[in-house]
């Protein structure tokens, strides 16, 4: 996120926090159906493009999305950082060097939590995602 970003969910949030607090019952406050929320329009040509270079990548066995794993075993140190901060209880504590495929999500935060950078993600989806949609979409939200 860049600081346009942050700024975003900042005032989200406060606009959150000022319709809870001004709510006078549960009544008040009421469900948003986001089935009916319009998705964006998305541009034909770098979808198509995107989807291509997908199907490519799928033909030539690359599996996709790959999990997280640990590519030298001994820049681990087991200190189990990526057990606590992974949400999927993918990874276990004394077996830190294998990932749990069923149970990842594949968020990434066992590779951002470990400083000795022993776990690491390596996706060619990145450099699609970036390369086909270089046009930022403005954000939706719904209070």
């Amino acid at each position: 996120p860049d600081e346009s970003d942050l700024a975003f969910a900042t005032e989200f949030g406060k606009k959150i926090m000022e319709k809870v607090q001004t709510a006078d019952s549960m009544d008040t406050l009421y469900p948003v159906d986001v089935r009916a929320i319009k998705r964006p329009s998305q541009p034909f040509f770098p979808l198509f493009r995107f989807l291509r270079r997908v199907i490519k990548l799928r033909k030539s066995g690359t599996p996709l999305p790959r999990t997280p794993w640990v590519e030298d075993e001994n820049l681990c140190t087991h200190c189990g950082l990526c057990v606590v901060r992974c949400p999927a209880g993918a990874i276990t504590k004394g077996d830190e060097l294998h990932t749990d495929e069923a149970k990842c999500i594949k968020c990434c935060a066992c590779v951002k939590a470990c400083v000795k950078k022993a776990r690491v993600y390596d996706t060619p989806f990145a450099a699609l995602l970036s390369d086909c949609f270089k046009k930022q979409k403005l954000p939706q939200t719904i209070l």
